[in-house]
């Protein structure tokens, strides 16, 4: 939010394995899964919907339009402003067997029933794809 040099948060959590470079720190970040939740720099949850039974009617995805909705109210994360950079990550999701949020499933070498594959060498980040903003404001 604040696009200071040196602030906020880099690791990102829920098994990621991800840094952010250097200067691309968070101060709020947002999980989506099978719900949403949102966590500041000090991985305090701010706000969380996790589905209840019957929600399955109206679900973040759709597999027709290959998107995913959601609203966040702006008392969650402020009032987004003209200097704010925003920062995508892309895996898939490992509820364990809930429908909660979850975390990023591990990603191998190869595919297998309970990771997804395609990861190049040891160490790589459990993400598929990533979004960065530009450094200029």
């Amino acid at each position: 939010k604040d696009g200071k040099s040196g602030s906020g948060e880099r690791r990102v959590g829920n098994n990621a394995q991800y840094t952010l470079p250097k200067d691309f720190g968070y101060e709020s970040i947002i999980y989506v899964g099978g719900g949403v939740q949102v966590q500041d720099s000090k991985r305090k949850i701010l706000a969380e919907y996790v589905p209840a039974s019957g929600d399955e009617k109206n679900p973040l995805g759709d597999t027709e339009t290959k998107t995913i909705a959601f609203a966040l109210p702006i008392e969650v994360i402020g009032k987004p402003e003209t200097g704010w950079r925003y920062t995508v990550l892309i895996g898939a999701q490992d509820d364990h067997g809930g429908a909660g949020i979850g975390e990023f499933r591990n990603v191998e070498r190869k595919a297998t029933e309970w990771a997804g594959g395609g990861k190049r060498k040891e160490g790589e980040p459990n993400v598929y794809d990533y979004l960065l903003p530009s450094k200029s404001k």
